[in-house]
């Protein structure tokens, strides 16, 4: 099936030529897409708190580029 490149207001454009029922349904799917990855970045955060502090780190006071690079060292293990 080939793949339809929309920029976001053509696809806000579509969302308005739907019916009111209809419309709510899409934004219902695509908030509910937004939750889920919410709650799974939520838990991931979590882990990476626990691996962090195992090593002696504290995460919530690391900068971005420390938790990029330490989120490498961790996946990249052996």
């Amino acid at each position: 099936m080939p793949v339809l490149q929309l920029e976001p207001n053509q696809v806000a454009e579509l969302v308005r030529q739907m019916s009111p029922a209809d419309q709510r349904k899409t934004l219902y799917a695509l908030a509910g897409g937004a939750a889920r990855r919410e709650a799974r970045m939520a838990v991931a955060e979590a882990r990476l708190i626990e691996v962090a502090r195992g090593r002696g780190r504290d995460w919530l006071t690391m900068t971005e580029s420390e938790r990029e690079a330490f989120v490498d060292e961790y996946v990249h293990e052996e």
